[in-house]
């Protein structure tokens, strides 16, 4: 005997006599009543096996990263699983490298409940085609987020952690600020521009066009790159102002190139504090992110949307903070 028998001889739908299986709210309870009598004349038994088959998580949670070269990501990573794992869930680490079509590719694994859940560390514009393609299955963004999507997310105030960087610098007495920063199809990398151009505007330091570049990676070698072709200016900057700590750790390798003293000819400041950035001759001053309580803000907002789908409004800021070393 099959569902479809007792949703004709009660009068609903096969979805109506699913939900009354279930113990769903969203039935009247006459329409219940009424349903549940017709179970019990007939002797209808559910398939419990097939159904467990088709609700059974995986255990797997997919981790999408544009790069996992970058340490910045791997500190996120390891607060994910720290998460994830006494839960008895494990991570399936996808390095996109911002390709948008590969990251769909894996993301449909949760369509297929191969997986059961995924969080996002990709760029904006990937979120917009996975919301797209996705709609409310249950995934998270991390990092990066794209507001339009309503995609539950957590991150930091980048616009207010770069503007308090470049403030410091100001308040040392710095006019001549450059900025290294990235792809602007990152958010974190707009709005970290965006802080830096509003502290100069609020110290009534006009913006130098010159001063402004774009890296076009953030390996070492884009920071070292981008710091020399600040040095062949005829004014050179008196202090620089990094999107990550890659780069700026770059930077600083590159001055002590052209035989510049860090900090009295050129103060540099990163950002996310990575492990290596207390390690660097001089130590780096950075913007300190959270970044393993980021993987576990993220992986805490996925379980209770596992839970509970309908929780698409979850999101969370975390604080940062500006660690000053002797590089600035």
């Amino acid at each position: 005997m099959s569902i479809k028998v007792v949703a004709e001889r009660a009068g609903v739908s096969v979805a109506t006599v699913s939900r009354v299986l279930n113990d769903h709210d969203a039935v009247r309870e006459e329409t219940r009543i009424q349903v549940q009598r017709i179970i019990d004349e007939m002797g209808y038994q559910a398939n419990h096996l097939a159904r467990n088959l088709r609700t059974a998580r995986s255990g797997l949670v997919l981790v999408t990263v544009p790069d996992l070269r970058n340490p910045f990501y791997g500190r996120v990573i390891e607060g994910i699983a720290e998460r994830l794992q006494p839960l008895g869930y494990h991570t399936l680490l996808c390095d996109t490298r911002q390709h948008s079509k590969q990251v769909s590719n894996h993301l449909r694994l949760i369509m297929q409940r191969k997986v059961d859940g995924a969080i996002c560390l990709d760029p904006y514009t990937v979120h917009r085609s996975l919301a797209e393609d996705l709609h409310d299955l249950p995934w998270v963004a991390c990092c990066e987020y794209d507001e339009d999507t309503q995609v539950p997310h957590v991150g930091i105030d980048n616009f207010a952690a770069a503007r308090d960087a470049v403030r410091y610098l100001l308040d040392r007495g710095h006019r001549r600020i450059a900025m290294i920063g990235y792809d602007q199809s990152f958010l974190f990398a707009r709005q970290r521009r965006a802080g830096y151009v509003a502290a100069l505007k609020q110290a009534g330091v006009a913006l130098d066009p010159d001063l402004l570049r774009v890296a076009p990676g953030l390996g070492f070698d884009d920071g070292a790159d981008t710091m020399h072709s600040l040095c062949q200016l005829r004014e050179r900057p008196t202090a620089v102002f990094a999107v990550s700590d890659t780069l700026a750790i770059g930077a600083l390798r590159a001055a002590r190139a052209v035989g510049l003293q860090v900090p009295r000819d050129l103060a540099v400041v990163g950002f996310d504090d990575i492990d290596f950035a207390a390690q660097t001759d001089p130590a780096l001053t950075t913007v300190a992110q959270p970044m393993e309580a980021l993987g576990r803000a993220a992986a805490a907002i996925l379980l209770q949307r596992l839970t509970r789908p309908a929780d698409l409004a979850i999101s969370q800021t975390l604080p940062h903070e500006l660690r000053v070393r002797a590089s600035a």
